[in-house]
């Protein structure tokens, strides 16, 4: 029987009046909850009113604004054991990513197996792990500002757009408290970080004080995963670090020998494995580009999960794993390898305020072996330094020779005689004149004529000849030089010019008197000689010109014979 139209008008007025004072209620509730994790709970118990969903995240950007965290997770019994691994984690807003794109384009995405390639990485890996028929992301406002997302899912239902507007209409009516309750949270994070913050000071001293005392990266890895582990109840720690595009397990320790057969079979398995830098590989990988750590509470319940094949080696490498940390060693904010912590037995409760002194002990321990790299470097430098040492002072003392010998000769060469009489006429200006030093400059007779005859073998052979007569002629204090092409020099010490003139006659005699020795026989050979004294009134080209000059003379006057200027200083 059909109500009477008043009824039935009645009965609507009634359900209206009911909604209405329902949202006020629930309005009423949203204003006086100021405690996140209540207000996220009386917004998880709106939303499942309305719709029956598999799953459901409540995501809010951090104080940054570089990341959403996960502040609200609840999964079907199948997923259950990974709730509190996700419980606070950190999702990156990388491009592809739905809560970017749902926040980037403040509206609500729906994903299904028809455009879930359109959202690679981690999204994607969700969404078919998770064994997702739809997903629905929408964003969450508060006024004008987009301050996280809610996620829900379904496992065999497709969210159609209507459903989709009804979580809309929800979330709106939280989104102002949120931003209170979120701020209410910093806060009181802050004051429970400063209530703790002297005994955590105290034993953050005493390790950086064992650690700054280590110079071998060795000795920091083998030093922190003991500590960690007896400070917060592991049995297995382990240490991988970051090289050319691979993460590397360079340390493994246990302290309780019980546990040697799980350590034996672990460190055998990963001296033959490394991740690559991909999120695919596995767990460490992902932590370690993320840079965010992870806490897996009890493993027992993940077990049976899809997972990278190297986390399920791991995983069946250690039957009774109960507790899993995860978290990035940094150095200057960049990971530089990632620190493992396990226990092999019993659930290890970490507090929040424990996992963020572990991820800070993290970045202070990659500093540490930053610098024990660098130290361990400079101690391989130095010693590949004084390796070197040696060979570089038989290689300085080769160079000096090239650069001041002739190559024919084993003279000096003429850029040597610049540098050396220079350095001679400014002693001697220092003395003032106490000692006399004289130059000769040889010059090879018709040595051109002597080329052309006998070829420039022969002409080599025979300014080396000279050279070697010259020196056996000239004290130990004498500078002999190649002056250039068939001329010579030599720079006389405390001698007048008289003196050099009689050097000269004697190294001209010598030249004279012996043949050059030469393939086709036995040649005769002559040379001219001048001689100058210096002049302290003069410079250095004065000093040479009057030599040259007197040179100059001896060929004019027939060859064969010693001039010397007719200045005398």
């Amino acid at each position: 029987m059909e109500q009477p139209p008043q009824a039935a008008n009645n009965q609507l007025n009634e359900q209206a009046l009911l909604e209405k004072s329902r949202q006020f209620d629930l309005l009423q509730a949203i204003h006086n909850t100021v405690d996140l994790p209540k207000l996220l709970e009386l917004m998880t118990a709106e939303i499942k009113r309305f719709n029956k969903y598999d799953g459901m995240l409540i995501n809010l950007l951090d104080r940054s604004g570089d990341y959403l965290t996960c502040e609200k997770i609840e999964l079907t019994d199948e997923f259950k054991g990974i709730e509190q691994s996700y419980y606070k984690y950190k999702f990156p807003l990388e491009p592809n990513d739905a809560n970017t794109r749902c926040m980037r384009e403040k509206r609500a995405i729906t994903i299904t197996s028809e455009n879930v390639d359109n959202y690679p990485g981690n999204t994607k890996t969700r969404f078919e792990r998770w064994k997702m028929q739809t997903m629905a992301v929408v964003p969450i406002y508060n006024m004008m500002d987009i301050i996280g997302t809610v996620i829900v899912f379904s496992h065999s239902e497709v969210i159609h757009g209507a459903s989709s507007a009804a979580l809309q209409e929800v979330v709106r009516f939280f989104g102002t408290q949120l931003t209170n309750a979120m701020y209410f949270a910093y806060m009181r994070e802050q004051e429970d970080l400063i209530s703790k913050a002297a005994e955590e000071h105290e034993r953050f001293l005493t390790f950086v004080s064992e650690v700054n005392d280590l110079s071998s990266v060795d000795q920091i890895y083998d030093l922190i995963t003991k500590e960690l582990l007896r400070k917060f109840s592991f049995d297995l720690a382990g240490v991988v670090m970051h090289e050319e595009d691979q993460l590397i397990v360079q340390k493994n320790t246990i302290i309780d020998d019980k546990f040697r057969a799980d350590y034996d079979r672990w460190c055998e398995y990963y001296d033959n494995i490394s991740y690559k830098v991909d999120v695919s590989d596995g767990t460490t990988p992902a932590v370690f580009i993320q840079n965010r750590f992870m806490f897996i509470p009890d493993i027992s319940q993940i077990r049976n999960l899809p997972m990278a094949p190297k986390d399920k080696q791991a995983l069946d490498l250690l039957p009774t794993v109960r507790t899993f940390y995860c978290g990035p060693i940094r150095q200057k904010g960049q990971g530089i390898g990632i620190l493992w912590l396990w226990s092999l037995e019993n659930v290890v409760d970490l507090s929040e305020q424990d996992k963020k002194m572990i991820d800070r002990l993290c970045s202070f321990i990659g500093t540490a072996i930053g610098n024990a790299k660098l130290y361990e470097k400079v101690e391989q430098q130095n010693h590949k330094i004084e390796e070197l040492n040696e060979v570089l002072e038989q290689k300085v003392s080769q160079l000096h020779e090239m650069a001041t010998k002739d190559n024919l000769t084993s003279l000096y060469n003429f850029g040597f005689f610049q540098n050396e009489l220079s350095h001679r006429i400014m002693e001697y200006r220092r003395s003032k004149g106490k000692y006399h030093m004289a130059i000769i400059i040889i010059d090879v007779d018709h040595f051109k004529k002597f080329n052309d005859t006998y070829g420039h073998v022969a002409g080599n052979v025979a300014l080396q000849d000279i050279a070697q007569r010259l020196l056996k002629r000239t004290r130990k204090m004498d500078v002999v030089c190649r002056y250039g092409g068939e001329e010579f020099v030599v720079i006389l010490p405390k001698c007048d010019v008289h003196g050099a003139q009689g050097v000269a006659e004697k190294l001209r005699a010598d030249i004279e008197k012996d043949p050059i020795v030469i393939e086709s026989g036995n040649v005769f050979i002559t040379a001219s000689m001048g001689c100058a004294q210096y002049d302290p009134e003069e410079e250095y080209e004065e000093f040479v010109e009057r030599a040259d000059q007197a040179l100059y003379r001896a060929k004019e006057g027939g060859r064969n014979r010693v001039e010397i200027s007719d200045h005398i200083g």
